[in-house]
C-alpha cells in the first residue's frame, strides 16, 4: 500500500496538484482503467462463446 501512496504523491507532484486534486484524479483513472477492463474481458468471453 505504501508503494500506491508513493506513486499518488509523485504524481499530484509532478502535475502540480493539491492533494484532493490529485486524490481525485487518481479514482476517477483506476475506475476507467476497471471499467475499461471489465468490458474487454466481457467482450472476449463472449466472443469466445460463439465459436
Amino acid at each position: 500500500m505504501w508503494q500506491l501512496n508513493q506513486v499518488l504523491v509523485a504524481m499530484g507532484r509532478f502535475f502540480n496538484m493539491d492533494e484532493k486534486t490529485t486524490f481525485k484524479t487518481w479514482t476517477v483513472m483506476e475506475t476507467l482503467i476497471g471499467l475499461v477492463g471489465f468490458a474487454a474481458a466481457l467482450g472476449i468471453f463472449y466472443a469466445a462463446s460463439l465459436i
